[in-house]
């Protein structure tokens, strides 16, 4: 079982299905332009707004590796969901091996 800030979501078959849709739509990180390992991200944290939980508006797909970064840091980078990074490769950048 789920438990802490993401329990809202994480098991249901709405979130899951949305996911799958928002990164079929877009399969790309919005901040590096990594193609693996995407995740769904809400700009404003399910904890301080859990009704935003399924609010396309409030949601970016990132890779895992960004996506971390951003929740430790608390911050966002401020760009437009579902365009790709200026100047970044549309490929794997994140990768076991490290850089391609």
């Amino acid at each position: 079982t789920h438990t802490g800030r993401h329990a809202v979501h994480t098991n249901s078959t709405r979130w899951k299905k949305l996911s799958r849709k928002l990164r079929r739509m877009q399969p790309f990180c919005s901040t590096c332009g990594a193609r693996e390992d995407l995740t769904v991200d809400h700009k404003v944290p399910l904890t301080q707004r859990p009704d935003l939980a399924y609010d396309l508006a409030n949601l970016d797909v990132l890779c895992r590796s960004c996506n971390s970064s951003k929740d430790a840091h608390l911050g966002g980078w401020g760009k437009a969901a579902g365009q790709p990074p200026e100047g970044k490769a549309q490929r794997p950048l994140h990768t076991p091996g490290g850089y391609r």
